[in-house]
């Protein structure tokens, strides 16, 4: 896959997992996690038994077999079973058929400015950078008053809509600062300052041939490696800050805090989630400084 698609693919499902978001109030559709729901419902009575049989440790081990052969057995015979008929085969429901201007069109790609200009610091001026994280922002805002508005005309005549738009909107901007804008775009930073300190240490000698023919190594490489791991940091960084929403943030503002531990986990969460993007920057200037490169 090239970095072009890749790019494509992460783009759609990130817009398509902020869609799912702002549709069913939090949490995102999950294929393994519909699967395993439909296959307990479907073989349960057959853990069951296997539970019945006996309450030794034998007993349990022999349920835990039994379930999960279940579900492979269920994944085998029907996939599209597992999924269900409103899922699509990424996991997402289907009902939402209505044109997503921040999913469907080109408009998607504005949340990767940030990412992009991290990759790309070497050949921009001073203000380059924070440009583009404006981009990225004003992407992420306009996202955020859509699929507010979306949700207040869904709403209506209902006694809560202000409440449930408000609630929808917050969600949406938090996860989209902390998973399109600033965890992406710490993450970037470090990967290019590793760069530039691989190449400071190593025998650039090779390379002499092609600086004599114009060609900056060092410039060309950090932005390529950090343009390169973009499509593979995008996964794993949304489904971190799913859960972590579903923790703490998304929980707070769906009500679903019933204890004081309740709070006290998702406020721990939150503030973990806030430290990254500051911790990443402040080691990728580490690197860069023990590289010997000037921050623009």
């Amino acid at each position: 896959m090239s970095v072009v698609q890749g790019f494509a693919r992460c783009a759609s499902v990130r817009a398509l997992r902020v869609a799912s978001r702002a549709r069913t109030g939090g949490a995102v559709a999950s294929p393994a996690r519909a699967a395993l729901s439909r296959a307990h419902e479907r073989f349960g009575a057959r853990a069951s038994g296997a539970r019945m049989t006996s309450s030794s440790s034998s007993g349990r081990a022999a349920a835990r077999a039994v379930e999960t052969r279940a579900v492979t057995e269920a994944k085998e015979d029907n996939k599209e079973d597992l999924l269900g008929d409103d899922m699509d085969q990424s996991g997402f429901p289907k009902d939402e058929k209505e044109y997503d201007i921040f999913r469907d069109s080109l408009l998607r790609y504005m949340g990767y400015a940030n990412e992009c200009g991290e990759a790309f610091v070497a050949w921009l001026p001073a203000w380059g950078v924070p440009a583009t994280y404006g981009v990225a922002a004003t992407y992420v805002l306009a996202d955020t008053i859509d699929k507010g508005v979306k949700r207040w005309n869904k709403a209506e005549g209902e006694d809560n809509r202000a409440q449930q738009a408000f609630a929808v909107a917050t969600e949406t901007v938090t996860w989209q600062m902390l998973a399109s804008v600033f965890w992406p775009g710490s993450f970037i930073r470090v990967v290019v300052a590793s760069t530039n300190l691989a190449l400071a240490k190593a025998d650039t000698g090779a390379f002499e041939a092609l600086a004599a023919q114009g060609v900056d190594i060092e410039r060309i490489l950090p932005t390529l490696f950090g343009l390169a791991a973009i499509p593979f940091i995008v996964h794993p960084i949304d489904t971190t800050v799913d859960k972590a929403a579903d923790m703490s943030f998304a929980k707070a503002l769906q009500g679903k805090m019933k204890s004081g531990s309740d709070w006290a986990v998702g406020a721990a969460v939150i503030a973990a989630c806030l430290a990254v993007p500051p911790t990443l920057f402040s080691v990728a200037g580490a690197i860069n400084e023990a590289a010997g490169v000037v921050a623009n």
